[in-house]
């Protein structure tokens, strides 16, 4: 079979008008994404500049702090202080947290590991909160009864 080597058969294809608009499309969703990222970078300065007294946080735990409030933490009054919070230390028992705080927290999340025998005993892990009627908060995190670790956010 001959093998055909006319180079006039061989075209190539001028740039059409689908190009051109895929072109200006990809543009279009570069300008929509850079303004998506604007707008996003301002909210969050927003939200670092104005998180109240307790001065700039961290845009995460901003933005989770004011939107996620379980249902049974809402339910909980005011009371709790950043005087009360600073006054709990690691190896304390729920009961003397209590004590301090003046109220039971509201359980929000627990775990069980089990333990290997002769090497580490079982975790149970519970984390409490306590959240005031303006939506400041706090938790802790205990660990066989006893506080390995706490967080707060707008208390006062």
């Amino acid at each position: 079979m001959p093998i055909d080597s006319d180079m006039e058969s061989a075209t190539i294809p001028a740039t059409n008008s689908k190009t051109n608009k895929n072109g200006s499309c990809g543009t279009v969703a570069f300008v929509i994404t850079m303004v998506i990222v604007l707008a996003f970078g301002l909210w969050v300065k927003n939200i670092i500049e104005h998180v109240g007294d307790n001065g700039p946080i961290d845009p995460v735990t901003a933005f989770f702090s004011r939107l996620y409030q379980p249902d049974t933490a809402k339910k909980s009054t005011g009371g709790i202080t950043l005087e009360k919070y600073q006054q709990i230390e690691n190896g304390m028992s729920y009961s003397q947290v209590v004590a301090i705080l003046g109220r039971d927290g509201v359980e929000h999340a627990n775990s069980h590991m089990d333990g290997v025998s002769g090497v580490m005993p079982s975790v149970d892990t519970i984390i409490y909160m306590w959240q005031n009627g303006d939506g400041s908060n706090m938790s802790v995190t205990f660990q066989n009864d006893k506080v390995v670790m706490k967080a707060q956010a707008f208390l006062k």
